[in-house]
């Protein structure tokens, strides 16, 4: 009997693939949220260079 795995376990397959939907829809929310004021604080941040530690 072959070792199981996602391909051969369509639950496992198919959760994993929802949680991935979910995580993917997530980040695209998040990035809308992102305001106007933290995209110019990020762009003035890469302008001056990132600080080194």
């Amino acid at each position: 009997m072959p070792e199981p795995n996602a391909l051969t376990m369509p639950s496992a397959k198919s959760a994993t693939n929802r949680r991935e939907i979910i995580q993917k829809e997530h980040l695209k929310s998040e990035k809308h949220r992102v305001s106007d004021a933290s995209v110019k604080e990020l762009a003035s941040d890469l302008e001056r260079g990132f600080p080194s530690d």
